[in-house]
């Protein structure tokens, strides 16, 4: 049973990529028999565009990774970035998320206070610090960094509505 269900989504794979080349090649040759009239030359163009950038798109999807391997360059991509600035808090904050998303909580707290660490003059970063904390439910550290981003700007409206929660 499972060889015929791996046969026929590799058929409807196969047939979704054949009838997407299908398409792309009728409308080039659709717009071979369009008149070349100035109004029609641009239309011509973006038409032309559109097809090949379908074609172009499915193949590209067709070589993607998995949600697992995507994490997985991504955070190391975050390393690589803290390796060669170690107070960029974007990359921390980028880090915790994608540490997140791998279930990591360890990790992901040692991210956020090493955000926390070099986004003392920030307010949105402290905001931001604040709210994956507010996610995490660690309401004291949630509120510390709500309150740092007010102290920074004190109508920092999303910082006000999640300290009033």
């Amino acid at each position: 049973m499972n060889k015929q269900i791996n046969e026929y989504t590799n058929k409807q794979k196969h047939d979704i990529h054949e009838r997407i080349y299908k398409f792309v090649i009728r409308v080039l040759n659709l717009i071979k028999y369009v008149s070349k009239t100035p109004e029609n030359i641009v239309l011509i163009g973006q038409i032309a565009r559109l097809a090949i950038s379908m074609g172009a798109n499915d193949q590209e999807a067709d070589g993607t990774i998995t949600r697992k391997d995507f994490i997985s360059k991504a955070h190391d991509k975050f390393n690589k970035a803290i390796e060669l600035k170690p107070n960029y808090v974007v990359a921390y904050l980028q880090q915790a998320l994608a540490l997140r998303a791998e279930g990591k909580t360890t990790e992901l707290t040692i991210a956020l206070q090493n955000a926390e660490k070099y986004s003392a003059s920030e307010a949105p970063f402290s905001f931001q610090i604040g709210f994956m904390y507010y996610q995490d439910k660690n309401w004291l550290k949630a509120q510390d960094n709500f309150r740092r981003a007010l102290i920074l700007v004190p109508k920092y409206a999303n910082a006000l509505y999640f300290s009033g929660l």
